[in-house]
């Protein structure tokens, strides 16, 4: 679907031309209404490829951020799209659900550390929740390549200080295991 974005009728559309004008003078806030269904994730997928910059798109609700991500997903692939999901308190496996949803949180933040220029999807109640300031977060993120050399003695400590789970078998993400000098860990 990337070639419908490319397309010069819809790249020199006036009404994207205005847009795309009014954020060349540094408006950094956009509020289009009027669009409705997929209408709304192909402008901002449109805008994406035009824009040098990151975006972020707030929706009222989590399940229209989930819904508007897929969307997006369609036009411009997995790779620039990053849904943000909100702490859900309230369901009955909170636990269970809470885990998944600390993981997909961490890895935008994470693939905010590598690439900023993405789109971030999330919901009101996501925004309103605290995050651990950038600098604190850098402290515990470490990109591991192969051939790197690791301190046995002082890793899984700062795996179980990041939030990684020390387990007998590794077998969902943050999860690790240490058996001798194999360090196995599910990111």
């Amino acid at each position: 679907m990337r070639k419908i974005i490319d397309k010069k009728i819809l790249r020199d559309a006036p009404a994207v031309r205005e847009l795309l004008e009014l954020l060349e003078k540094e408006t950094s806030v956009l509020d289009v209404h009027g669009l409705t269904g997929s209408a709304r994730p192909f402008l901002t997928a449109l805008l994406f490829d035009r824009l040098p910059t990151p975006i972020t798109v707030i929706c009222p609700t989590a399940r229209e951020a989930a819904s508007f991500a897929r969307d997006l997903i369609l036009f411009l692939g997995e790779e620039a799209v990053l849904h943000y999901p909100p702490l859900d308190f309230l369901s009955i496996d909170m636990f269970a659900l809470q885990r998944e949803e600390e993981l997909a949180r961490l890895n935008v933040l994470t693939q905010l550390q590598v690439d900023s220029r993405k789109i971030i999807v999330t919901s009101l109640a996501a925004c309103m929740q605290k995050v651990m300031p950038e600098a604190e977060f850098q402290q515990y993120l470490k990109i591991l390549s192969t051939g790197d050399v690791l301190l046995m003695e002082e890793f899984p400590t700062r795996l179980l200080a990041g939030g990684y789970q020390r387990v007998s078998l590794v077998e969902n993400p943050g999860e690790f295991s240490l058996r001798g000098n194999i360090l196995d860990i599910f990111p």
